[in-house]
């Protein structure tokens, strides 16, 4: 008795008796005895309601549970901008593996509150986002002026990438403005609107206003974009319960649009993959499946399925063309395309469907480029680029021959898709064009290569002179073209007159080219999705076609090149043979370049693999004696390097940083 009673004594310094610190009572969990409380709670509450039911009286109403109810999902608020996507919205196997009675103490609760949650979660975010937005539409005046300048861009994007639910013309926009100021106006809906006045209010023409007006209205509008796009950002696309809805994506797809115009191509890329993400989550992956079940399930049900292949559909292919721009792999690569539409359908291409197809062969130029990386994988890569070259020949062979020279009166859709098969062909080639091999394929390939980037030049002038100024897809247009150029330079100045190649080159038509695509670019310099892009191409094309031209020079002349899809591209104009007796009067100046190129040229051999289109250039110790027989020699240094982000996701361009690195002889002549 005595020994328990010493026990029982409090320790010093401790809150426990002697006898509970040897026995080591389990404790547990605060959140454990809640959910054990609240399940003995519910099982007490309907056992009463079973005796008063058995009684033949009204089960009387509790207040607790609802008052739980409603308070979590209150605390829950700002905690559902996760990925708490709406379940009403998932696949079947979704719900049933994160909503089962496995995974709650008490299975009434479990499925009476996330309805609950489902209703008073998105309201109170849709609220939140939707204050935000109203606050930033323009005056009605304003957005009726936008109306009616910009020119007719919205049926072209709704061909070639259906949105459900967004606006198909801009009499649309004007018609809905009251609708938007409403105070209990859908946020998704609000969001997807104040989007497409702000693409469409930058393709507004200012050619009939003078400079500083212009410059002032630039700045404002450029505001006005940056604060709609900030607003939906930070209060739908970072809640993924509001973007997890058909009109959600559709919406997210807007949001790509204007990053993309503003040159936010990094945002866009992870943006687009978060997008595809939850359209995976949702099943969108599997909808075109679903309508081939659904024609007879009812026409409601069908139209559904429809929107959701469409909207699928449509996210595949920018993010298919995406990936080639910035040069990345495609996240809907693996997901198969629906095969069962028609290309063309009583004689007329179908420009989507065509789309489609180019965008499932661009998905496999990524599995190229790491093919191309390693030695051993040298066959391979050069008979799956054939066979990719093939695709494209085959499709194309699939449309009528005179919808590639039809009239071009006015811009269509088809347009746009043919300028994007040229700019795939073009770089399908390049593996061939940089090689100094001049066999059979790769002689074929320079062929081809030439066409195709005389194509894609002379779609952009048609495209740059008739699309509005400032839609969102002119920067990409505008780097597409670029490459098509420079790629076009360097395999008409590379022909020496004994090559046979020579005689299927035309150099006059290549000037004439280059000038006509500055000329545009340079009109065009001011737009305000351009920032300037434009004007430093020009500067770029200017600059390589002029070191080109130099024949007859006293010295040889460098240019360095940052260019995407190619490469560092190291431009020499040698001496002409007439000087080489004199070549060992050159000046000490006039030798320094070369002792550069020496050493950048030994950095390379160490860590890269250089293509040359003469072999007798790749050394680095090339005397003024060797260059008398190759008056124009050009390297692609291949670093891997994706100079995709210098010309795209920089703020301030500036080609002399990036593109040319360095000028041994200024061009003033």
């Amino acid at each position: 008795m005595l020994g328990r009673q010493s026990q029982q004594k409090v320790r010093k310094g401790t809150k426990s008796c002697t006898e509970c610190s040897l026995q080591q009572p389990q404790r547990l969990p605060s959140r454990y005895r809640i959910s054990q409380l609240e399940s003995k709670v519910a099982n007490l509450t309907k056992f009463i309601h079973d005796v008063e039911a058995k009684f033949g009286n009204q089960p009387a109403q509790t207040s607790g549970s609802t008052a739980g109810r409603g308070l979590e999902s209150d605390d829950l608020g700002d905690d559902s901008s996760g990925s708490d996507i709406d379940a009403s919205h998932q696949p079947a196997h979704i719900r049933s593996l994160f909503q089962n009675d496995w995974l709650s103490v008490d299975a009434h609760r479990q499925l009476d509150q996330p309805q609950d949650r489902r209703v008073k979660v998105p309201t109170h975010l849709f609220n939140l986002a939707r204050q935000a937005l109203q606050k930033l539409i323009p005056p009605k005046d304003e957005v009726l002026g936008i109306v009616r300048s910009a020119s007719e861009w919205l049926p072209i994007l709704h061909n070639l990438f259906p949105q459900p639910g967004a606006a198909t013309c801009q009499q649309e926009l004007f018609e809905r403005f009251d609708e938007m100021c409403s105070p209990d106006v859908d946020a998704i809906s609000l969001a997807t609107w104040l989007l497409t006045v702000a693409l469409t209010g930058q393709q507004s023409p200012q050619e009939d206003i003078s400079p500083h007006v212009q410059h002032r209205r630039s700045q404002e509008w450029s505001k006005f974009c940056r604060a709609v796009s900030n607003a939906v950002e930070n209060n739908i696309m970072s809640h993924d319960r509001l973007v997890g809805t058909i009109p959600g994506l559709g919406m997210a797809m807007h949001f790509c649009r204007l990053q993309i115009s503003q040159g936010n191509f990094q945002k866009v890329w992870v943006r687009l993959r978060h997008t595809i993400a939850i359209a995976e989550v949702m099943g969108l992956h599997k909808a075109w499946q679903s309508t081939q079940t659904s024609r007879t399930a009812g026409a409601e049900s069908y139209e559904t399925q429809l929107h959701k292949a469409q909207l699928w559909e449509s996210l595949t292919a920018a993010n298919g063309l995406l990936g080639m721009i910035i040069n990345l792999p495609p996240e809907t690569r693996r997901y198969p395309q629906d095969k069962t539409q028609a290309l063309v359908v009583e004689g007329v291409v179908q420009p989507r469907v065509y789309l489609s197809k180019l965008t499932d062969i661009v998905a496999k130029i990524q599995h190229l480029e790491d093919l191309n990386m390693t030695p051993e994988s040298k066959p391979e890569f050069y008979s799956s680029t054939f066979g990719l070259i093939g695709e494209l020949k085959a499709l194309m062979s699939q449309t009528p021959k005179s919808w590639w020279t039809s009239e071009r009166d006015r811009i269509k859709p088809d347009h746009i898709v043919q300028f994007i098969h040229n700019s795939i062909m073009v770089r399908a080639h390049l593996p061939f064009v940089m090689k100094h091999d001049l066999g059979e394929e790769c002689f074929y390939s320079r062929l081809a290569c030439m066409d195709a980037c005389e194509s894609v030049t002379e779609l952009y002038q048609f495209l740059r002179g008739t699309l509005p100024p400032g839609i969102f897809m002119t920067r990409p247009v505008d780097l597409l073209v670029f490459i098509a150029t420079v790629v076009l330079l360097l395999i008409t100045y590379s022909s020496s007159p004994t090559n046979r190649f020579n005689t299927y080159v035309n150099k006059a038509k290549t000037d004439s080219i280059v000038k006509q695509v500055t000329e545009i670019m340079t009109r065009r310099s001011n737009d305000l999705t351009s920032a300037g892009f434009t004007e430093n191409c020009v500067t770029t094309i200017n600059s390589l076609h002029k070191l080109l031209q130099q024949d007859n020079t006293p010295r040889f002349q460098d240019l360095v090149l940052k260019v995407p899809l190619l490469g560092k591209v190291h431009v020499r104009r040698n001496v002409r043979p007439a000087d080489v007796s004199g070549a060992n009067t050159l000046s000490r100046k006039q030798a320094e370049p070369e002792t550069h190129r020496a050493g950048e040229q030994s950095n390379s051999q160490r860590g890269q693999q250089v293509f040359n289109t003469n072999p007798s250039t790749m050394g680095s110790s090339q005397t003024p004696r060797d260059w008398q027989w190759d008056s124009l020699t050009w390297t692609v240094e291949e670093t891997h390097e994706n100079f995709f982000q210098d010309a795209l996701m920089a703020e301030v361009f500036d080609p002399f940083a990036m593109w040319p690195e360095m000028y041994e002889q200024p061009f003033n002549s």
